[in-house]
């Protein structure tokens, strides 16, 4: 019976572990959330990216010495909510994440520019152009349309309209990427006909 016991608690071990170890890797693993259509998804976006600069202004405008020399940790805030937003809040842990990497990443730059002996230059940026600055910086780590990879790359998935399979590339016709390609080849087609 003692070793029952002991193998129950070994398994009751190992379970508790792994769970630790999925809510853990939850941080890490971009979610997958649906979105109805690109736009949707667009519109999203832009209302999060809307709450990232007007959080950044904000404590920009105020704070932007204390910025500079102290660190960013205010604008967290801001990112959180943005993500949370782009998530619809089905993964805050992810959205911490991610945004003290984006945080991190920042203090990074600005401690460059300081080490260099450049934080004059900083220093002598008004608080719009720091907001500019910032903000470009985050746009660009979380998707700014121009590059890959990025945060947000594999954050929304769709379904086709035509297929009805989910996919994380959709036109803006809300078809797949298999679905256009078969609409062009048909067009293709009919016109060679």
């Amino acid at each position: 019976m003692a070793l029952v016991d002991t193998l129950q608690n070994t398994i009751c071990n190992y379970n508790n572990e792994i769970k630790n170890l999925k809510t853990e890797l939850m941080k890490y693993k971009t979610p997958k959330i649906p979105y109805l259509n690109y736009n949707e998804w667009c519109d999203t976006k832009t209302n999060a990216y809307k709450v990232i600069y007007d959080g950044i202004y904000k404590f920009v405008l105020y704070e932007l010495k204390h910025t500079i020399y102290y660190g960013l940790y205010k604008i967290a805030d801001c990112i959180i909510e943005a993500l949370n937003i782009l998530t619809k809040n089905n993964n805050p842990e992810w959205a911490i994440q991610k945004t003290w990497d984006i945080v991190y990443g920042i203090e990074g730059l600005i401690h460059g520019f300081i080490n260099s002996g450049l934080n004059d230059y900083i220093c002598n940026l008004t608080p719009e152009e720091f907001t500019d600055l910032l903000y470009n910086n985050i746009e660009w780590q979380l998707d700014n349309g121009k590059h890959s990879p990025c945060i947000l790359e594999d954050l929304a998935i769709f379904t086709c309209k035509t297929c009805k399979i989910q996919s994380e590339y959709i036109s803006e016709l809300n078809i797949c990427v298999e679905c256009d390609n078969a609409e062009i080849r048909l067009e293709y087609a009919s016109d060679n006909e």
